[in-house]
């Protein structure tokens, strides 16, 4: 019975924890309300998808592609459902997600990145280039329902 609830004790915490890391899965709406990511986990990791966007055609009605990306091969995938965050893990002592990077589909450039919550429950997600990320950028997004 003791080891029981040795065992019992162990596994809690860990249970909590990974509640805790995963508040961010679900929908986010950018500042500019012009896209939502949907925030998923996958192999233990934690990624973010275009969920949804303001404009999704050209103006000639033809679907938005990524045609800003660094690589010619992907140039022709659509900007829906590509994925925009990658590769996050949930570091316990600070309450973050780092380790991962975000693509900029206006940019087609991906940089390193880290993700938390507010107090207000927004997400903060800001990108930097190598190790800099003092002078990174930090962008909104607000939980969609």
């Amino acid at each position: 019975m003791f080891r029981g609830l040795i065992i019992l004790f162990l596994l809690i915490p860990s249970g909590l924890w990974a509640q805790d890391a995963d508040r961010i899965l679900g929908l986010w709406q950018n500042e500019a309300r012009d896209k939502v990511v949907e925030i998923y986990k996958a192999d233990g990791k934690y990624h973010g998808r275009i969920h949804w966007l303001k404009e999704p055609k050209n103006p000639d009605g033809s679907w938005r592609r990524d045609v800003h990306n660094n690589k010619p091969e992907r140039r022709s995938r659509l900007l829906l459902g590509i994925d925009v965050f990658k590769n996050f893990t949930y570091n316990a002592s600070d309450g973050e997600w780092d380790g991962g990077e975000i693509y900029s589909e206006y940019s087609g450039n991906t940089y390193n990145a880290k993700m938390w919550l507010n107090n207000n429950g927004e997400l903060r997600v800001k990108g930097y280039l190598g190790f800099l990320w003092f002078l990174g950028r930090t962008n909104t997004y607000y939980r969609k329902y």
